[in-house]
Formats: C-alpha cells, structure tokens, sequence
C-alpha cells in the first residue's frame, strides 16, 4: 500500500513541477511556402516565410531529388543574422543545399528565396531545439509549366 502511494505522489509530482522538462520533446515552427515561376530563366523559386519560430533555435533548409544547383537569396538579412549568433551552425554561404542545408531563419518574420528550381525538388525544412533536428515540413516544388520536361 506504502509502494502505491509513493508511485503515486512521484508521478503527480512529475507533472505539477514539470520534472520531465523538455525530454521528447521536438522542433517546431510555423512556416509558409510561396512559388514563383521565372518564365526567363525557366526555373523556379520559392519564398519561405516564418511566421513563428515557436520551439525551434532555427530552422534548416535541404533540397533533395535536384541537379544540385539551388541558390539561397536572403531578402531579410538572415545571413547578417546568422553570422553573429553563435548557437548557430554558420553554414549560410552554403549554395549547395544538397548536402547538410543551410540555416534560413532564426526569427519569426525572416523569409529566404531558394532560387533556380527545376520543377523536380523536395525542399525539406528542419528545426533544431537543443541541438536536435527534425523533419517540421517540406514543399514539393511543382512544375506547372513544365520547365522539367
């Protein structure tokens, strides 16, 4: 009897104090995508916005299934930003967002344009939180006029 009331009491303990801390918890961000078509160019480029950073340190972008050639355009000083925060990995002259990505936002309202788009790309975004990433959201890009063929 003595046994069940202390599992007892250290479990409402648990949640009244909040023991468990942030264990299992993940990333997350709120964030929205814009395409544009560059009929020039014949390619594609996609704005992302942050609309909250939520839980998430900063956010991570790869592009996945392209010829390697998207480029990052930052158009809210997301670079400037990054370069002077030290808790982030400084990986923003990364153009090749293949490989391990490069951050595109550390505060709500910071937008990044990836440009040079074929119409055949995932973009995946990651949320890092306390040194951990997950997968927060991905944008197939479309190919509505059909530059990829």
């Amino acid at each position: 009897m003595v046994a069940i009331t202390v599992i007892i009491a250290a479990v409402v303990a648990n949640f009244v104090l909040d023991l468990g801390g942030t264990l299992g918890q993940d990333a997350d961000a709120s964030v929205s995508f814009d395409q544009e078509a560059n009929f020039g160019g014949e390619d594609y480029a996609v704005d992302i916005t942050v609309n909250s950073m939520d839980n998430s340190d900063y956010l991570r972008a790869t592009v996945i299934d392209g010829g390697g050639d998207a480029e990052l355009n930052y158009r809210t000083g997301v670079e400037d930003d990054v370069e002077d925060d030290d808790s982030v990995p400084n990986d923003t002259d990364n153009d090749d967002l293949t490989g391990d990505g490069a951050v595109v936002g550390i505060s709500s309202g910071d937008v990044t344009t990836i440009e040079s788009l074929e119409g055949v790309e995932t973009i995946q975004l990651y949320g890092s939180l306390d040194g951990d990433e997950n997968l927060i959201n991905e944008y197939g890009v479309e190919d509505n006029q059909g530059f990829a063929d």
